[in-house]
């Protein structure tokens, strides 16, 4: 990072954190511990999240336990967070807690995402009032969650574990700084002007959960799970989310033209092509992640061109080139109008034989010579 974009950050940070300070003033100290958030070097915020902290609350309560496996035999060990453990015996499984949320989650069954993306559309505790932007398939969440706030008493099991929870974020703070700084600057998102990015961990759920969404605000959210302290960091799943995330956004604005018939005929010819603004999002993704952590880069994105993604080459090639600072068209936006889909979707399909034209028959074998 350039010295005059750390500097800018950090001066950033610290605007942030000194107006969560006012804004958290009349509020008692150990709220402050609650309400707290940390800022890495590059200005990426960390923070605990009172909405998810309560929607995994109530999953845990109903029987959630999906965590990383230690050992597979004789049995299975499951190793979970000791944040998630206490939470689990200071609200247990109470019957009159777990009867209203197994109602509720037998008559809304969707994947744990959906839950955590509609949890990120909601206002505060208490209340957690639906923002505009809310699901309409997880109506009564709200309701569910306050419900379930009260009852539980979560308010005071939150401050229970406020410091155990700021210790998570330090933990977390350096781990997180390069990999995530990497990722966006491969995108070529400019810190100086690029949407915030807030890191959402909890140590509620494995490692395996990765959500990343735009909020209503512009930020970027990326919730993920965080593992045991004795497990090692494991940000990959957290990353890759992210950088879909980042691939729909850069190509959503891209002009298709060209690459609507060039999926047209790689579907004619038999292979499974995605749509052409996904096409082109996938194609710009596994390029960017290739470059990054693939061992092989070149072999990764091969193998993408022959699933279809025809613009992956292109991409990575892009990726390698020092930028034109005369071209100010996006990367997405440049590589997609220069690509040759022709040659590409050729390299996938034969063409076919025109109508009518007679099979060529095979040739008859010649004989043996005596």
């Amino acid at each position: 990072m350039q010295p005059g974009a750390r500097s800018r950050n950090t001066a950033r940070a610290l605007l942030a954190g000194l107006a969560a300070l006012a804004a958290a003033a009349p509020a008692r100290a150990d709220d402050d511990d609650l309400l707290a958030s940390i800022y890495t070097e590059n200005g990426f915020e960390l923070r605990r999240d009172e909405r998810l902290f309560a929607l995994l609350c109530a999953f845990n309560s109903a029987g959630f336990d999906r965590a990383e496996q230690a050992r597979s035999l004789p049995f299975p060990r499951l190793v979970m967070h000791p944040v998630r453990e206490k939470v689990r015996q200071a609200v247990g499984t109470d019957a009159r807690l777990r009867r209203p949320l197994d109602v509720f989650l037998d008559t809304h069954p969707l994947p744990m995402d959906a839950y955590v993306r509609a949890a990120l559309s909601l206002g505060d505790p208490p209340s957690f009032a639906p923002g505009t932007d809310f699901p309409s398939d997880l109506a009564g969440l709200d309701k569910a969650l306050a419900d379930f706030t009260r009852d539980a008493k979560l308010a005071k099991v939150a401050r229970s574990l406020a410091t155990d929870f700021r210790a998570e974020l330090k933990r977390l703070r350096g781990e997180v700084d390069a990999p995530f700084g990497a990722l966006r600057a491969a995108y070529a998102l400019h810190e100086e002007d690029a949407p915030g990015l807030v890191l959402l961990p909890t140590p509620l759920d494995g490692p395996e959960l990765a959500v990343a969404r735009r909020l209503s605000d512009g930020t970027h959210a990326v919730v993920f799970g965080v593992p045991a302290p004795e497990r090692p960091i494991d940000l990959r799943a957290a990353l890759k989310a992210y950088s879909a995330l980042l691939a729909q956004e850069a190509v959503a604005a891209v002009p298709l033209e060209g690459v609507t018939e060039a999926v047209a005929a790689l579907k004619a010819g038999g292979v499974a092509a995605p749509e052409p603004r996904t096409l082109v999002a996938e194609s710009l993704r596994v390029a960017v992640e290739a470059k990054l952590w693939a061992a092989d880069a070149g072999a990764e994105v091969e193998a993408a061109q022959a699933r279809g993604l025809v613009l992956a080459r292109d991409f990575l090639k892009a990726l390698g080139e020092p930028a034109d600072a005369a071209d100010k068209q996006p990367l997405a936006a440049r590589v997609t109008a220069k690509a040759d889909l022709k040659k590409a979707v050729g390299e996938l399909v034969k063409p076919a034989a025109p109508a009518g034209a007679p099979e060529k028959a095979d040739k008859p074998e010649k004989p043996p010579r005596r």
